[in-house]
């Protein structure tokens, strides 16, 4: 990739490779012996093939979207909670040791409105 987020000509030709290795039905070994290319190198271009494609899916995503947010109230009588978990659809996790379940159901019906 070059500094623009273009690809460099030789990735171009690498990433066609990748895919016609994806449609081909047969394992890296063979593949890489039947186009004259070695096993170290291809592995090489297809993580990057890959992380290319997981920066993608990113970019793609709708990141605006409103992920709705379920609030458990405490088990005890106090307005604290001994943790908060927000877990978003695409693995990320963020986590709190105490958070205000008060204000944070506020927050969230605010949002909600």
């Amino acid at each position: 990739m070059n500094a623009n987020g273009k690809l460099t000509r030789r990735a171009e030709e690498m990433f066609a490779l990748i895919e016609r290795f994806n449609s081909s039905g047969l394992n890296r070994k063979v593949f890489c012996e039947q186009n004259g290319i070695s096993y170290s190198t291809f592995q090489w271009w297809q993580h990057q093939y890959r992380h290319r494609e997981k920066i993608s899916v990113v970019r793609d995503s709708q990141i605006n979207d409103f992920v709705p947010i379920h609030v458990t109230p405490p088990h005890r009588l106090d307005a604290f909670s001994s943790a908060c978990r927000i877990e978003y659809p695409n693995g990320v996790v963020i986590s709190f040791r105490e958070v205000n379940v008060q204000i944070l159901a506020e927050l969230t019906a605010l949002q909600a409105e």
